[in-house]
């Protein structure tokens, strides 16, 4: 029985989750360019891996047509964003706090839980004291119902205090839609909670008595402790602004189907037949265990870029389906949220965000930003609610058809909004104008008459 050391004790970049589970994440968070860079290097240094060149060709033909070189000197295509906006990636706190502005929360409570999520490190531990955060005269029951809230965000495990709190918290989640089984979910507690150090050192002894001498209990258990995420905000925007090149998939709407066609810029591989040039050979012990692990590694590199193909024409698919509006008729985009697409597509909302970091696609001859399709909404008062970009839209293109002499106020925006069925607070349209650059109306009434 082998326990390898993937889970230490203390946060440090040393900690990771299971290699090829690591591998396929790290995959699906690559750019094209990335991607490539990645799949020429596993060629060079693993003799099992070939490129199929056949198959290359194949794909580059139908590529052709949904994927027409840019116009000479232009070195790249138009960027197109459906609806006027900063453009930039979610940071890791930019998605907490988009979670949190959905929940219902009293100003105090909201403020708490936001001011939580503020505090987190890089890696989504909170390192400080709910005392020491808040100060002696806060409600102490408040701030540990905002820590609670927090704690219950995507993705499982930010807010803890600890590794075993983080590694808990994402036990308890996988218990509630039943995921694991209750003895699992002890025995790999149980790990957790006094194992942790054994694991990471092979104290296979010690290891033992926490499943009461079962070896195949503490097997699962290892596996399971192993699947867990040390680090929940691995994988996120640093919410820097993205430059994109090359579009990773075209969306084309042929007569009343939408068609997804996914971009294949990098290498296709294939597993290589070297064992061919070994047989009658006699093989010592060293090279035996290198062919298998080569081969090994081989094979899980070719299922990772299947993966990455599967998920994300998935997800494209899902994405074509909620904002159905704009793809088939041109209509406005749809409120939609990173946590909206994970439960569409049962996956962590952390999946959500490594597909859309950095992704674009192919509509109409332009590249939109995957990011720009997502946004919050507000209810409209009939059972839909209107994206919040779209309300950015409306603003804007009111003040600038605004009389310059007499501009609008933030409550007649409110009212002409309304009336195109946009309910929307005054406090609402005033943050949403700030947040544009737009000055107030009576500085914009000033310089004017300046």
């Amino acid at each position: 029985m082998e326990i390898r050391n993937d889970i230490i004790q203390r946060p440090t970049q040393n900690q990771t989750v299971n290699p090829n589970v690591l591998q396929s994440l790290r995959m699906l968070h690559m750019t094209l360019e990335e991607l490539e860079t990645c799949l020429k290097d596993a060629l060079e240094s693993n003799p099992f891996l070939e490129r199929d060149y056949d198959r290359e060709a194949a794909i580059q033909f139908e590529d052709a047509d949904y994927f027409p070189r840019p116009k000479r000197g232009t070195g790249s295509r138009e960027v197109f964003r459906p609806v006027t906006d900063e453009e930039k990636e979610l940071s890791f706190t930019d998605v907490l706090l988009e979670q949190l502005s959905e929940e219902r929360l009293s100003p105090s409570l909201y403020q708490a839980c936001c001011y939580i999520v503020w505090s987190l490190n890089d890696w989504g531990y909170l390192e400080e004291s709910l005392s020491d955060l808040f100060g002696p005269s806060a409600d102490a029951r408040e701030t540990a119902e905002a820590l609670r809230i927090v704690q219950n965000l995507e993705p499982a495990g930010i807010g803890a205090r600890t590794v075993e709190e983080c590694l808990l918290l994402q036990i308890a989640r996988r218990q509630t839609p039943g995921d694991i089984s209750p003895e699992e979910a002890k025995d790999a507690i149980r790990l957790i909670l006094g194992g942790l150090k054994e694991l990471a050192e092979g104290d296979l002894d010690a290891l033992l008595t926490l499943t009461e001498g079962d070896e195949e209990r503490l097997n699962c258990a290892a596996e399971l402790v192993r699947e867990l995420n040390p680090i929940p905000s691995r994988g996120f925007s640093d919410g820097r602004p993205t430059q994109f090149e090359i579009p990773d998939a075209a969306i084309r709407l042929e007569g009343e189907t939408v068609v997804i066609r996914l971009n294949h810029t990098y290498p296709q591989v294939r597993l290589a037949d070297m064992e061919k040039n070994l047989r009658g050979q006699k093989l010592d012990r060293e090279t035996e265990d290198y062919i298998r692990e080569k081969k090994e590694n081989a094979r899980e590199m070719i299922r990772c870029v299947e993966r990455r193909e599967s998920t994300m024409e998935q997800f494209l698919r899902a994405l074509v389906t909620f904002q159905k509006d704009f793809f088939y008729t041109d209509g406005p985009i749809r409120p939609m949220t990173l946590r909206d697409m994970a439960e569409a597509l049962h996956v962590d909302i952390s999946t959500i965000s490594r597909i859309v970091q950095g992704k674009s696609v192919v509509w109409k001859g332009k590249t939109v930003p995957i990011r720009s399709l997502f946004s919050r909404g507000y209810a409209n008062g009939e059972g839909t609610s209107t994206s919040i970009l779209v309300i950015r839209n409306r603003i804007a293109a009111l003040i600038a058809e605004e009389d310059k002499k007499a501009p609008y106020s933030d409550e007649v925006l409110r009212g002409m909004l309304g009336r195109e069925g946009i309910v929307i607070s005054r406090r609402a349209v005033a943050k949403h104008r700030e947040l544009m650059g737009y000055p107030s109306s009576r500085e914009r009434r000033t310089r004017v008459n300046s």
